[in-house]
Parts: structure tokens; C-alpha cells; sequence
């Protein structure tokens, strides 16, 4: 990854700022993607009624030809249960969705020993209707529950197979789902009902809802996007590229590294690490009549310094690309170290007898 024609501080410049923008095009697709991807919820309030009266056979009794809920009824003088639905849901946004709806009978006959089902029969009284709303709906329907052919059924069927300890019971049902049209949602299905006992002399009808009757109910969207999973591919390609061009960038300073990078590299790591230690001379030093004794790594003179409390003089060749570093002793041993192109080589001006013996 090296262009000829230009310098190689100006290739590793581009090559940072190209990593940076593409990292910056990437972490924007994964934000996009995040954004769009994310959910929100809706508040919604529901409401259900359910009225229901008795309509009785002719008799000698009741002058009236019905009675209200919440009574206890002679099941031979049923004629049959009037029964009224009524369903509100109110979301807090103006959504467009779509809603199913039915009303459905389930008959069963259970064992009272076991809990156990026996026979069970389920028919719809009323078909499933389908239907579209904004954030209001509501529903109302009016149903005539034939009392006498569920209770007929299962009184054949108990007395056929002589039955023992046995409860029948007839429930119906209206069961309301909502869908989303515009936005991707789905309420749980809404339930009220009506529970009869069967082949019993007296019954009692009650009633029972599954809704959600207050104002803090939530309804959870998904995202109202298609194609989502654009933004995602595209973010992850874009950071595959720029790993791949991080990669490369260090590939590329490593081998264009020159002797003089080197150089300057470990310089600046010494004198930002150490600088407090160093006295930088510009004038020659005179090494003649000093013992010299090189060692291998700054360090090591660094500890003869603490040892000796004798500070750590640098002399730099920024022609020749060196430096030495030294500490003079009284006892005219001198320590050094030096850290350039060519090691352990002296800056120009010491002794021919120094470059002897180094």
C-alpha cells in the first residue's frame, strides 16, 4: 500500500483520516440501524360490558316473559339467554390496525375425580368478522344463546353413558385480536364470557373478562421499517474494511520504517520517559583519559545514575543521527550508552582514544 509519489508521512496521514471516515460511515449505519430497529410502546385503555337476560318458556309462575342477570334460574323454564357484547379499546396514537372477532361456544363435560376432560365441543355462534380502525374501536353484538340444544347434547350423553360425579358447563366466548396494518404490532387476544352450568335443575350465569381496564396498558411496536437489515450489512462491511485497513496501516509503517524513523522513534520514547534525568549538552566532550564502559540498555544507566547520583549527560549528531548518553565518574571511568543508525558510535569530536575503545 505505498504510492510512489508520495511521501510516506503523507500516506500514513490518508490512511488514518480514510480509517476515520470509514469508522465514522460505519458507527452512522449502525446508529441508522439501531434507530429504525428499535421499539416503542403505545398506551391503550379497553373496556368490556357484558349484559345478558333470560328468556323464559310459558308458565304459570313469572308474568313476565324474561328475567335480569344475576339470579338463579329454573333450567326447564329456559327458553333461551339474550346476551349483549360490548368491546371498547382506545389507543393513545392514531394507528391503523386491523381486529378479528367471534363469538364461540365450548361445551365440556369434566370428571370430578380426575379434573379431567371428558367430552368437549366447540361450535362458533357467531362467525369470525374482520375489520380495520384507527386508535378507537368498539364493538357490540347481540347474540341469542340456545340453551336447550347445548343442555339436550350433554343430558343425552351423561344419561347414555350413565355418568357419575361429572360437571358439564357451557362457556361462551367472544375472543378479540388486534393486528397491526401500518405498524408491526399484535395485542393479545381480549376474552369475555359467559359460563352456564348444563344438566343441572337451577343455574347460575356467570360472567368473567380478560381485558386490561386502565390507562397504562402497553401495547409494544416493532420497527415500521422494511429492510432493516440493509444498514446492519452495510455497517459490518464497512468495519471489515476498516480492520482491513488498520491492519494494512501497520503493515505499511513497519516496512517503510526507515533507520532514521527508528531512530527518532526510540529518541522521543527516552526523552519523554526519562527527560527529568537527562542534561542535554550542545558543546564536545572530552573523553580523553576516561575508561569507558558501554552497556547494553538505557535502563542500566539509568540505574548506575541512582546508584551514583550522577546525572545522565546526552550529546546529540543530528547529522550523523546519533546520540550518546554518558556519565563521568571522578574516578575517570565513563558509562555509555548510545542510540543511533550505527550503535555504540560516538558524536564527532571525541577522542580518537574514546572511538578506540569503543
Amino acid at each position: 500500500m505505498k504510492f510512489a509519489w508520495l511521501s510516506r508521512k503523507l500516506n500514513i496521514s490518508m490512511l488514518i483520516i480514510g480509517i476515520g471516515i470509514i469508522l465514522l460511515v460505519s458507527g452512522v449505519l449502525f446508529g441508522i440501524y439501531s434507530k429504525r430497529e428499535k421499539t416503542y410502546c403505545v398506551k391503550y385503555e379497553e373496556t368490556g360490558d357484558l349484559e345478558y337476560s333470560v328468556a323464559l318458556k310459558e308458565n304459570e309462575f313469572y308474568e313476565q316473559d324474561y328475567l335480569e342477570k344475576d339470579r338463579q334460574y329454573i333450567a326447564s323454564l329456559v327458553e333461551h339467554i339474550n346476551s349483549k357484547f360490548k368491546y371498547r379499546l382506545t389507543l393513545k396514537e392514531d394507528l391503523k390496525y386491523e381486529y378479528i372477532y367471534k363469538i364461540v361456544a365450548n361445551v365440556n363435560v369434566i370428571d370430578n375425580k380426575t379434573n379431567k376432560v371428558i367430552y368437549d365441543l366447540s361450535e362458533n355462534i357467531l362467525e369470525e368478522t374482520i375489520g380495520e380502525s384507527n386508535n378507537i374501536l368498539q364493538i357490540q353484538e347481540n347474540v341469542k344463546i340456545d340453551y336447550n340444544k347445548y343442555n339436550d347434547l350433554i343430558s343425552k350423553f351423561v344419561t347414555g353413558y350413565k355418568l357419575r360425579d361429572v360437571t358439564s358447563k357451557l362457556t361462551v366466548n367472544m375472543r378479540v385480536k388486534i393486528a397491526g396494518k401500518s405498524e408491526d404490532f399484535e395485542k393479545e387476544v381480549s376474552v369475555m364470557s359467559l359460563q352456564i352450568p348444563l344438566t343441572t335443575d337451577t343455574i347460575g350465569i356467570d360472567v368473567s373478562y380478560d381485558l386490561a381496564n386502565n390507562s397504562d396498558s402497553i401495547i409494544t411496536l416493532k420497527s415500521r421499517y422494511n429492510n432493516n437489515e440493509i444498514f446492519l450489512y452495510l455497517a459490518i462491511i464497512f468495519l471489515i474494511i476498516d480492520i482491513g485497513l488498520v491492519v494494512g496501516l501497520i503493515i505499511y509503517i513497519k516496512s517503510s520504517s526507515t533507520e532514521e524513523d527508528k531512530y527518532k522513534s526510540e529518541l522521543k520514547k527516552i526523552l519523554n520517559t526519562y527527560g527529568t534525568y537527562i542534561s542535554e549538552v550542545e558543546d564536545e566532550f572530552d573523553m580523553k583519559g576516561y575508561q569507558i564502559l558501554k552497556v547494553k540498555k538505557f535502563i542500566d544507566l539509568l540505574e548506575i545514575r541512582d546508584t551514583m547520583h550522577i546525572p545522565i549527560i546526552m550529546i546529540e549528531n543530528k547529522e550523523s543521527l546519533t546520540s550518546c548518553f554518558i556519565i563521568p565518574t571522578d574516578n575517570r571511568i565513563l558509562y555509555f550508552y548510545s542510540l543511533g543508525i550505527t550503535q555504540y558510535a560516538l558524536p564527532t569530536g571525541s577522542s580518537e582514544k574514546a572511538e578506540e575503545s569503543v
